[in-house]
């Protein structure tokens, strides 16, 4: 799942996200047919109430960090 709001990587507050970018995934299967993507990371342009707007990448809790 993508997520509505993180925490700020340079302040520690609380942000909105405001875009997603980039996405890096892998296939759950290989081969033809359906298959659910998993998530590696995620650009994201959050919203900081106190640093502004900025990017910086998410990568979901659930799949191994690379």
């Amino acid at each position: 799942m993508l997520p509505q709001s993180v925490t700020c990587e340079e302040c520690g507050e609380k942000a909105i996200v405001r875009g997603y970018g980039r996405v890096e995934f892998d296939w759950d299967q290989t081969g033809h047919g359906a298959t659910t993507l998993q998530i590696k990371v995620v650009r994201l342009t959050i919203d900081c109430p106190t640093c502004g707007v900025r990017v910086q990448e998410h990568r979901p809790a659930d799949h191994d960090a690379v």
